[in-house]
């Protein structure tokens, strides 16, 4: 873009086409920023809406590629008309020449705000109704209608598979474009942005003139970098696939040391256990074999007993001294044979065990195996649901930063606005009362100059220190009310700003429990619709199994007819043999034709009983499937609705939450103007003290020295009077002694010593 002719504008229609222009420009960019902030649909997003919007009813590519193409000529239409107004705003001020000011200047600093400014669609589709969005919602609605019949569902059920695989290939044929378009976009977005900046520098340069061309380009240097990295912010983010299969398969690791770590200790204390049950045993069969010993003895104890009762002496011992070799062979051999049963019963019992070992420890590992896969699977299941939260909750963050980013930059311009007024005001209370200050001093002044007319003057004093006192005095008392004031509003800003916080922390509790029963809810919904669709696949199984059952009944059906059609013709040729045996035959064929109609009957009735089961058992089905179809519709809808109620829940609580934030920074922004204007009357009170401490002081001086002066002045007053008196006295005298001079003229001889030693002597005393 070439540089701008600024010296050919004119000074009265530049400002408002200016406005015009950039309004136009600012409504383009932001269009540009719509459809590129707009989240990038995942592979679970883009399924449902290709069966149910407008925009994806087709089953080809074809109107995938249609769409884009549309999108595509609408953001080519909007930088063509971007380029256009540019091309006008560069022809339009070509001809103009003016001289701007300042305030253009901040006008068009202001002027572009990133929040603001209409946003279009851009030939996005309209908002789609949410029953044909919420998948099997839809579509009971639709099946409502106009319900299939079942040789219709047969071959959608056998080509569900193609359906899929040709969704699938839409899908990634879409992804790829719609990467595509984003980049596109991209390029598009950073040339309207550097074209906005050409603009915006051209307006400054028009602004500042030639003398501060060079600050404001550096300025604009440092703000460029900040709005291309508000933009960039703004990229949607690239799918995360691959990081989220590293994660489940690290989480699936740390699961399988987790459960290794349990088959270890289980198997650690099954060891110990076995060794401790096979050493008891040992024990045990120990005692047995000691028992057994015991009884044996006692057996042949009983014998020797009762054959030595019956014999003599010496016949006794010969037979006690056999019985004593023959028993001990035989207690040999018992105790062989006991030993050999024994070791036989270990390995029997030792076999056995090991045999329920294994199988326990097979049983064991195949539950173990199971619950790890279910365990993975649910925790796949869960990773997915969080990650969808977590990139909702990113862009409802990032919204909410932006607010927040707004009214900061609202509430820094009216703080900056009321900062000065208040500067303003406390400039003008500082000027007048160094105005009075300065009366006070001229007035200090005088009294100082005319010390010398003091007497006459006292009364005037007086009264002027008076009214200087009562003018201190209430000074002191406008300051401590301002004072007391200005304490009682800054505690009931406290109070105000802790109940405003009390106020956040309990929607806050209030809040998360109610999130955390909606998600509860949710749950349990999605768990009942799961088990609604699992009752519908078995009820259309149920309908296949029952329409293979009807066709394999026609089919018998069909051979049960021909197989009467065969017995037929078989009638029809012992008819036509019938009249060569008229008279043997007769009574034979009679009674086979019977038993051939009763047959034919029996399986007539048979075929329609069939029917009539089979059309009871179709109906049955149907029923069933419109039940289960209106059960589904109204969970559906109940889905829905408390969905909608959720979200309109959701959105009065951040509604109020903001507003709640948004009060509670006012109140602590006045909080902190309190505060500094608390600091500021009392740095003025301290001064204000200081200076009354002085100026009494002041007074104290002059009153002091006003008062030696008095004192001076009385007793000069006195020694004059006395003084005056003396003279008077001394004229007294010398008038008596002309007198006695003239009458007596030695006595005046004698008496002028006395006159001369008598003043002096007052001079001195006076």
């Amino acid at each position: 873009m070439e540089p701008l002719d600024l010296s050919e504008l004119r000074e009265g229609t530049l400002s408002s086409y200016q406005e015009t222009v950039r309004g136009r420009a600012n409504e383009s960019l932001q269009e540009l920023k719509h459809t590129f902030t707009t989240p990038f649909p995942g592979p679970q997003s883009l399924k449902p809406p290709l069966s149910t919007s407008p925009r994806y009813q087709s089953s080809t590519p074809r109107s995938g590629r249609e769409s884009l193409r549309l999108t595509r000529k609408d953001h080519q239409g909007a930088v063509h008309r971007l380029k256009a107004m540019l091309q006008q705003q560069q022809q339009h001020m070509s001809l103009q020449r003016t001289h701007h000011d300042d305030d253009v200047f901040q006008r068009s600093a202001f002027t572009h705000t990133p929040g603001t400014g209409p946003r279009l669609d851009m030939g996005r589709p309209s908002h789609v109704d949410p029953t044909t969005s919420s998948g099997l919602g839809g579509k009971s609605q639709t099946t409502g209608e106009n319900e299939p019949s079942l040789e219709d569902i047969l071959p959608f059920m056998s080509s569900q598979s193609a359906y899929i695989q040709q969704l699938e290939g839409e899908n990634a044929f879409c992804k790829d474009e719609l990467a595509s378009m984003r980049a596109k976009i991209q390029s598009v977005v950073d040339d309207n942005i550097r074209l906005h900046e050409e603009l915006k520098t051209s307006v400054v340069k028009l602004a500042l003139g030639e003398g501060q061309t060079d600050q404001d380009t550096e300025d604009h240097k440092k703000d460029a970098p900040t709005s291309t990295a508000g933009l960039a912010n703004v990229t949607p983010e690239t799918p995360m696939d691959k990081n989220s299969f590293g994660r489940f398969a690290q989480e699936l690791e740390q699961m399988k040391a987790l459960h290794e770590a349990k088959t270890n200790r289980l198997e650690a204390q099954l060891s110990y256990t076995r060794s401790e049950l096979e050493k008891y045993e040992r024990q045990c069969d120990e005692l047995r074999s000691k028992l057994r010993m015991a009884e044996s003895v006692n057996l042949m104890s009983r014998e020797e007993s009762q054959l030595e009762n019956g014999l003599c002496v010496r016949c006794a011992q010969h037979e006690a001294v056999i019985a004593s070799t023959h028993g001990s062979a035989h207690a040999k051999a018992v105790e062989r044979i006991t030993g050999e049963r024994d070791e036989l019963m270990e390995t029997l019992t030792r076999q056995r065990a090991s045999m329920n070992d294994l199988k326990q420890r097979e049983s064991d590992a195949y539950n173990q195996v199971k619950q790890s896969v279910t365990m993975v699977e649910q925790a796949q299941l869960e990773k997915t649901e969080l990650l969808v939260q977590r990139e909702q909750l990113k862009d409802d963050q990032h919204r909410l930063q932006q607010r927040m980013e707004e009214m900061i930059l609202e509430h820094q311009r009216k703080l900056l606005q009321e900062r000065e007024l208040t500067r303003k005001e406390c400039q003008h209370e500082l000027q007048q009362l160094s105005q009075k200050i300065a009366k006070l001093t001229e007035d200090l002044v005088s009294t100082q100059n005319q010390l010398d007319r003091v007497t006459r003057e006292k009364v005037a004093v007086q009264s002027e220190l008076e009214q200087c006192k009562s003018q201190i005095m209430q000074h002191s008392n406008e300051i401590s009310q301002v004072s007391h004031g200005v304490h009682l509003s800054t505690a009931t800003a406290k109070v105000q700003r802790d109940e405003a916080l009390r106020q956040l922390e309990r929607l806050k509790h209030a809040t998360e429990q109610e999130v955390r029963d909606k998600e509860q809810e949710i749950v349990r919904l999605n768990k009942a619709l799961l088990e609604t669709r699992r009752r519908l696949e078995t009820a259309e199984k149920e309908a296949t199994i029952s329409r293979e059952e009807c066709i394999r009944l026609t089919e018998n059906l069909n051979a049960s007819e021909r197989e009467t059609s065969q017995i037929k013709m078989a009638r029809d040729s012992l008819e036509r043999s019938r009249h060569e045996e008229v008279k043997t035959v007769t009574r034979r064929a009679q009674q086979r034709e019977m038993d051939q109609q009763q047959t034919i009957h029996e399986l007539e009735s048979k075929y329609s009983l069939t029917v009539a089961e089979l059309e009871d058992m179709v109906s049955n089905q149907s029923s069933l499937i419109s039940k289960l179809r209106d059960e589904g519709r109204t969970l559906t809808e109940q889905l829905d609705q408390l969905s909608n109620k959720y979200r309109t829940e959701i959105r009065r609580l951040k509604q109020t939450n903001a507003e709640l934030s948004s009060r509670l920074d006012r109140l602590t922004n006045q909080h902190a103007e309190m505060e500094t204007q608390c600091v500021d009357h009392g740095r003025m009170h301290k001064k204000m003290t200081n200076k009354l401490h002085q100026m009494e002081e002041h007074a104290q001086r002059s009153s002091q020295q006003i008062y030696e002066l008095l004192e001076k002045q009385t007793s000069l007053m006195q020694d004059r009077q006395m003084l005056s008196k003396e003279v008077d006295f001394l004229r007294s005298q010398q008038k008596n002694a002309s007198l006695l001079s003239t009458r007596h003229s030695p006595a005046d001889l004698d008496m002028t010593p006395e006159l001369d030693m008598n003043i002096p002597g007052r001079g001195g005393n006076g």
